[in-house]
């Protein structure tokens, strides 16, 4: 991997080497707030532990935010940042509802990327699925039609392979990645024209939008109830139906 100009390869480790400027990472809350065994994002005393995929910017100076580019590094890595600001309700860009952040502050000599050479643990597969499928946090900066080679390189990473067709992960991201003017609607089914207006839910939301029995069926109870409701709320033929309706009403 070709090292970026403003980083410096110091033995294993990734340094920020700019004067008079700032790298920054901008980490969803929802990494920290992960109580799992093994959590998304953790502080381990002065180093962060965090799985690979966020956002960043290099901020001049005068304050000024260069334009958010992605970090795809997809596994878990330690970083040591010079130090960690919250904010909330931040939007990275028009497509992406706005969201809690931490800020990791890296000043010139930091490392970035602490070590290079990452251990092969499958353990971090089940990390990313946690954060693409579960939580649906994922950052659409990510475009749409690179995200099945993210999915590929994780594995890989890991020292492991799927052993199936690249295809078949287009299925998973065709269900996740909504219009977000209507959430209600797969991005498949858009122009498609912009491969980044995206925006991805958690696998646990889908149930919502397929059908009023398929909601009431899935493990979010309450809100469940409000979308089977919203959904039967119309017309019959405007009613989504799922295979499972079919099943039970033949």
């Amino acid at each position: 991997m070709q090292v970026p100009s403003f980083l410096k390869l110091v033995n294993d480790s990734l340094v920020y080497n700019e004067d008079n400027k700032e790298f920054q990472f901008f980490v969803d809350e929802v990494y920290f707030n992960d109580n799992s065994k093994e959590p998304i994002a953790t502080i381990v005393g002065e180093y962060v532990s965090m799985f690979g995929i966020c956002n960043w910017c290099i901020v001049d100076s005068k304050g000024k935010r260069s334009e958010f580019k992605n970090f795809c590094f997809p596994t878990v890595f330690l970083c040591k940042p010079n130090s960690i600001e919250k904010i909330k309700g931040f939007k990275i860009n028009d497509n992406m509802e706005p969201s809690d952040y931490r800020i990791l502050h890296f000043k010139k000599g930091d490392e970035v990327v602490s070590q290079t050479r990452v251990p092969m643990l499958i353990d971090n597969a089940e990390l990313f699925y946690k954060l693409y499928i579960i939580t649906g946090k994922m950052p659409n900066t990510i475009p749409y039609d690179k995200i099945w080679e993210i999915i590929i390189e994780n594995m890989e990473l890991t020292g492991n392979s799927y052993g199936m067709m690249a295809q078949l992960f287009g299925v998973i991201s065709a269900e996740l990645a909504r219009d977000p003017k209507n959430v209600k609607r797969p991005f498949r089914l858009t122009n498609m024209n912009d491969m980044n207006a995206y925006r991805n839910i958690s696998v646990k939301m889908l149930p919502n939008y397929i059908s009023p029995y398929t909601a009431l069926i899935s493990e979010n109870f309450d809100e469940s109830v409000m979308s089977a409701i919203m959904l039967s709320d119309k017309d019959d033929k405007d009613i989504p139906q799922s295979p499972l309706e079919k099943v039970i009403t033949m």
